[in-house]
């Protein structure tokens, strides 16, 4: 591709239209897998629930509430006289709003 290809392709992305959509109040449930780069771990997941809150005609809230689980190897660990696995887990929540 050479430079004059690149240029307009940036300057036709940077071209944006004024325009919005309708908030509207919804619920929704998410599923995924997950691997981290460390070979320690193991394939994990996490699924979370979001939802979307109207406040006006153009404006909402976007709450989310969700759980990660990475999976060790299984490796035990032991220091003194407590003994536990690698398995690291994450409850999360989250709000954002969108326009």
């Amino acid at each position: 591709m050479n430079f004059y290809k690149i240029v307009i392709i940036i300057a036709l992305s940077a071209v944006t239209n004024v325009s919005y959509g309708q908030a509207r109040s919804g619920i929704g449930f998410g599923y995924g897998i997950n691997k981290t780069l460390s070979s320690a771990y193991g394939i994990g997941y996490g699924y979370n629930l979001q939802g979307s809150i109207r406040l006006s005609d153009k404006f909402a809230l976007v709450p989310a509430l969700g759980v990660e689980q990475l999976n060790s190897d299984n490796t035990l660990i032991h220091e003194g006289y407590s003994t536990y696995a690698r398995t690291k887990g994450l409850i999360y929540f989250g709000i954002n709003g969108k326009y």
